[in-house]
């Protein structure tokens, strides 16, 4: 079963509830997860992050309500009925997985492997992309190997109140899993690595048979000398990428 399938949409979405996610660190990998995104920006600038990039995909082109597959990867490359090149963050991939839980591998569906979701498909505020068939999972894959804090809403649609977030290096090496709240709203989920670790890709599987995507995805990394003051700096950074966005 899908999302999304020839412009006909099934499956009901089911109530959620928020499950709260952990926060603290993940003594195996390195890991520290946050469910406040408050708390997770106070973390990043106190680290001496800036914030690199936001992907809200408010640059697609479909109305409020619709919704519509999408080959996958979406990426800044892509160029198709509702992205045009540029218009995608750069150093960022999504794209649907076919292992399911089983992320270890990057193994994406490609012909209608994503779904464009438009605001207020069944609650989103925002539109977003989420994985088109409901037993695939969804991969963000950060190519520029500096990013060393993510943020993100997790939605989960037609599916469970919850999600299994792994975590993995710039070497594909899992540095750590763990379990969110995930919601056709979105639940906020944060993960900074320490100790000198990089996250490469990070799999978002929803185990209640739904379909699992990601908004407003932040990709934050520790600035080269020379570069703060080009890009800005920490929650200033943020803002102004933000009033970019609603300039555009």
């Amino acid at each position: 079963m899908k999302l999304f399938n020839h412009r006909i949409v099934f499956g009901a979405v089911v109530a959620a509830s928020i499950v709260g996610a952990p926060s603290g660190a993940n003594a195996q990998g390195g890991l520290i997860y946050f469910s406040d995104q408050g708390a997770f920006h106070q973390a990043m600038a106190g680290a001496g992050k800036f914030l690199k990039g936001v992907e809200d995909f408010e640059e697609a082109r479909i109305g409020a309500g619709q919704v519509s597959s999408m080959d996958d990867p979406l990426d800044v490359n892509t160029n198709n009925n509702f992205f045009q090149p540029g218009e995608i963050e750069e150093n960022l991939i999504i794209q649907s997985n076919l292992g399911q839980a089983n992320s270890s591998v990057v193994n994406p569906r490609g012909v209608d492997g994503l779904a464009l979701l438009g605001a207020n498909f069944f609650g989103n505020p925002d539109k977003t992309v989420v994985a088109n068939f409901f037993v695939d999972s969804l991969d963000l894959i950060f190519t520029s190997r500096d990013k060393t804090g993510i943020g993100f809403m997790t939605q989960s649609y037609a599916g469970g109140t919850s999600a299994k977030i792994d975590v993995y290096s710039d070497t594909n090496v899992l540095l750590g899993s763990t379990t969110v709240g995930a919601s056709n709203a979105g639940v906020f989920f944060g993960v900074q690595a320490v100790g000198g670790a990089v996250i490469g890709r990070i799999n978002i599987y929803d185990p209640g048979s739904g379909a699992e995507g990601a908004d407003n995805i932040e990709m934050w990394v520790v600035p080269e000398p020379g570069t703060m003051l080009a890009l800005g700096f920490g929650l200033a950074g943020l803002a102004a990428a933000r009033r970019r966005r609603n300039n555009k």
